[in-house]
């Protein structure tokens, strides 16, 4: 959906994404294309949801734009396969952005 989004969406265009759990590396990584794409990013929980529900929502707004050589290698990132199993995508990414992870109790 994500990929959809950034390869249809107009510069300055809104997107609104229902998000999974939100530490594990496909969220974190969907998280990280989203704040690099767009002006503003927000992570909203629909006050009607029920308590015991995970649902989350990615608000974002201001779309820049994004070259194609991106989509394209984008596009090949989301075959068949997809998602993948390991976090060794999430090396692709800042670790400024990355929040730091309390360890197991």
């Amino acid at each position: 959906q994500t990929v959809a989004a950034l390869g249809s969406l107009a510069v300055g265009g809104t997107f609104l994404l229902r998000l999974g759990t939100q530490l594990e590396h496909t969220s974190i990584g969907i998280a990280y294309l989203l704040c690099a794409t767009f002006g503003e990013v927000r992570v909203c929980r629909p006050i009607a949801a029920l308590a015991s529900s995970d649902e989350t929502w990615a608000v974002c707004t201001g779309f820049r734009g994004v070259a194609q050589v991106h989509l394209d290698r984008l596009l090949q990132a989301v075959g068949p396969e997809w998602p993948r199993r390991d976090s060794s995508a999430l090396t692709l990414i800042p670790k400024s952005f990355l929040p730091p992870l309390a360890p197991p109790p």
